[in-house]
């Protein structure tokens, strides 16, 4: 599978989940400013839940700007999500989140 497939595969089943879910885009704007490096691919939010998911496939790894994003988001009590080679981590993890009662 490739990264877009994966991603394409997140998107639609968050949309379908009636999740806001939007790319992020890691580089600098027409007008240079900088976005934050690191920064995940994908951000869905649902009920006051928002999630920072990372796609990767095959023998991608997180890079060192990535695991600093992932710190950063964790330390402040966001919620960081790796895809790795499909769906289940995404799927567990709401999964849990719906048993802590969340209405997501």
């Amino acid at each position: 599978m490739t990264h877009n497939a994966l991603q394409n595969m997140v998107v639609e089943f968050l949309e379908w989940s009636h999740w806001f879910v939007f790319p992020n885009v890691e580089g600098r704007s027409k007008s240079g400013r900088s976005t934050y490096a690191g920064i995940t691919d994908l951000t869905a939010i649902k009920a006051g839940v928002t999630l920072w998911i990372e796609i990767k496939v095959g023998a991608d790894t997180l890079r060192d700007s990535q695991e600093e994003f992932k710190f950063e988001v964790t330390t402040h009590g966001g919620h960081w999500i790796e895809c790795h080679d499909g769906m289940d981590e995404l799927l567990s993890f709401i999964e849990q989140l719906r048993k802590q009662g969340n209405k997501i």
